[in-house]
């Protein structure tokens, strides 16, 4: 039985990515497939949004999960989801601090760090997986947006702060994120740099599910929420620390 259920909360509150296609397919290929990442461990989820993944993890047998969310509404909405889903505060912690600055969230140690949908809306992807890395994961895995340039290269731009999943402002009153898309090749060189072994997960064209209401291949929609990946737009990438 698929993880997430329509009536999840995750899908029915959710206000990004939330339809359950695209919640599941990223379930099995991030969580299901890493058992052995997660099983009797502490894990750090950077960016951790509603909190739809610390609570697949805290369904499982994992020993507690961290979250950290800049933005203090989204933190707050992530506890009380989690309180809501029944589990127990003795098992996880919402820190409300921003990502990409110092926070006490990267100054303890966890077994496992995921990085999901995160590193495409901070300004400064390796300054991120530095600190993330300085927490001594044995295990990172990053879920993350790509430019499609071959060479090792980012994708600068400029996104609203008020769209809910953007990066937060970082110009008092401005109202507006500098991001960073970072290509395939960036990514591996910046996690094998930090003493990481990368695989590269792309869920494929099988992942394609349908065209947008207006008929773009590349829009996602709820006949299409898989678009970014099913195009390689999206990967996953799964890091194991070297010994």
């Amino acid at each position: 039985m698929p993880f997430f259920q329509a009536d999840s909360i995750f899908v029915k509150d959710g206000t990004t990515g939330n339809w359950p296609t695209r919640l599941n397919a990223r379930y099995d290929a991030i969580i299901e497939d890493h058992l052995d990442a997660f099983i009797a461990k502490r894990v750090l989820d950077v960016g951790c949004h509603d909190g739809r993944w610390m609570h697949a993890l805290l369904s499982m047998a994992v020993t507690h999960v961290t979250g950290v969310e800049g933005r203090t509404d989204v933190a707050e909405k992530c506890a009380a989801n989690l309180a809501e889903c029944g589990h127990s505060r003795k098992r996880f912690e919402v820190i409300n601090e921003d990502v990409s600055a110092e926070g006490k969230w990267c100054s303890r140690i966890y077994d496992t760090a995921l990085v999901l949908g995160i590193l495409y809306h901070v300004s400064s992807p390796y300054e991120l997986l530095k600190r993330v890395a300085r927490t001594n994961p044995s295990v990172i895995i990053v879920d993350t947006a790509i430019s499609l340039e071959v060479y090792p290269s980012f994708r600068i731009y400029v996104e609203p702060s008020s769209v809910m999943g953007n990066g937060i402002a970082d110009l008092d009153g401005n109202g507006y994120a500098v991001v960073a898309h970072p290509s395939r090749s960036a990514v591996e060189i910046m996690l094998g740099h930090l003493g990481y072994e990368v695989h590269v997960k792309h869920l494929g064209i099988e992942a394609f599910i349908g065209e947008s209401k207006n008929g773009n291949a590349n829009e996602l929609s709820a006949s299409n929420p898989m678009a970014d990946y099913a195009l390689g737009r999206r990967l996953i990438f799964m890091a194991r620390k070297l010994t």
